[in-house]
């Protein structure tokens, strides 16, 4: 029996536990990446939106759009 598990140790070990586990680690790092990802990307997204309202009340824009848009609704009949 010694001599079986010198030459296999392979045998006493709980390899595929250890396979189990890892993959299940490497599939959550990959889904918390994924969701990292997607976040910072709204929030790039958000933040370039804040930005161009930003730029448009600073330069009197935001105020003609809203003259438009109200023009627009009045001709609609709204």
């Amino acid at each position: 029996m010694v001599g079986v598990l010198i030459e296999e140790p392979f045998s006493i070990l709980a390899l595929q536990a250890i396979c189990n586990s890892a993959e299940k680690n490497v599939a959550k790092v990959t889904q918390v990446h994924k969701d990292l990802r997607k976040r910072r990307v709204q929030r790039a997204l958000d933040d370039e939106k804040q930005a161009e309202h930003e730029r448009c009340h600073e330069h009197g824009a935001w105020q003609e759009v809203g003259r438009n848009e109200r023009s627009i609704s009045l001709r609609e009949g709204t």
